[in-house]
């Protein structure tokens, strides 16, 4: 499923059950600067805009962080 704002992705999440959000930074960099045909731009926005509203747990050297959902 294709989800274009923040709060519908997280509803997705909370109905599945997801009380933490494993995030590969560095990789999702990675996709943007290589511009994966699999995964848009404007998807790897409305990830980091989602993320924004998320309480950020931990940070392993600015390439992995651990979100805690609301």
């Amino acid at each position: 499923a294709y989800f274009n704002d923040p709060q519908t992705v997280l509803a997705s999440w909370k109905q599945q059950g997801f009380t933490h959000i494993l995030y590969n930074k560095a990789g999702t960099e990675f996709l943007r600067e290589d511009q994966d045909p699999h995964h848009p731009v404007e998807d790897l926005d409305v990830l980091d805009q989602t993320l924004e509203d998320l309480e950020l747990v931990s940070d392993f050297g600015g390439m992995y962080q651990i979100y805690r959902m609301p």
